[in-house]
């Protein structure tokens, strides 16, 4: 009886991630379709409507008036690959293959921080460059997620992202990683969302390891750490210096 009990939970809550995963899905096709069609659409109706305004004075020789449109839509051109090129980072960061793991997080803390009003920090100590595609990305969509998470549902003010490599005697290197705000902070326990399985799914794919401490009034740290290819599975579950530091206090 009780393990018919525990199956059904199991597929109630399979039926509760699906319907999440979904409704995100949805919200994120939603958002993207709002940005093309009120940043790019509006800006390319305006710059064929510019070029019509254009080619009439043209027509009628009026050059100055040909100069100053040809300026106001080299300006909107300018602009529109701006923000295609930013709606293409948010998808997948081309740096993150480009130039590597540390300057994406630089421009993730950046961004967030110019879009939001919550301050986003980067401190990073020695750390390889030659990180597997597969490690390189697993650390930036967890602290993606995480970093979301802060901006939207903690009211955090504040969020600090710590990156280092280190050594564990019996495992080899590993990469040790955390997101730490000043939110409101919430019960991990209760308040398991689709986010958090993601990054735990996105982490134990590689053989590591993900920690939340949070508690109301008193912020949140997602800790995690990877293994290194070369170096054995993480004996314990993340510790060191992630698991010794206090969340952020709230004002």
């Amino acid at each position: 009886m009780l393990r018919f009990q525990e199956v059904l939970r199991t597929r109630e809550e399979l039926k509760r991630l699906s319907a999440e995963l979904l409704s995100a899905q949805e919200t994120e096709r939603r958002r993207i379709s709002r940005e093309l069609h009120d940043e790019v659409g509006q800006v390319l109706s305006a710059i064929a409507f510019g070029l019509g305004n254009a080619r009439s004075a043209l027509k009628d020789d009026r050059r100055e008036e040909v100069v100053a449109q040809h300026d106001q839509l080299l300006e909107m051109i300018e602009r529109n690959i701006g923000v295609v090129r930013n709606i293409a980072l948010l998808l997948r960061p081309t740096m993150l293959d480009d130039l590597g793991l540390v300057p994406a997080l630089r421009w993730l803390a950046k961004e967030f921080t110019r879009t939001t009003s919550t301050h986003v920090e980067l401190a990073v100590e020695v750390f390889p460059e030659d990180l597997p595609e597969e490690h390189r990305t697993c650390i930036f969509r967890v602290v993606q997620e995480a970093v979301r998470n802060s901006v939207r549902h903690s009211g955090a003010t504040l969020v600090r992202i710590y990156l280092r490599q280190d050594g564990l005697r019996q495992t080899g290197p590993v990469i040790r990683c955390s997101v730490q705000d000043d939110g409101k902070g919430f019960e991990p326990s209760r308040e398991k969302g689709l986010g958090m399985i993601g990054m735990e799914e996105r982490v134990l794919h590689l053989v590591g390891r993900l920690r939340v401490d949070s508690e109301a009034g008193r912020g949140t740290i997602v800790a995690f750490e990877l293994p290194l290819p070369g170096g054995g599975d993480l004996a314990e579950g993340v510790a060191g210096d992630h698991a010794q530091i206090s969340p952020l206090r709230t004002a």
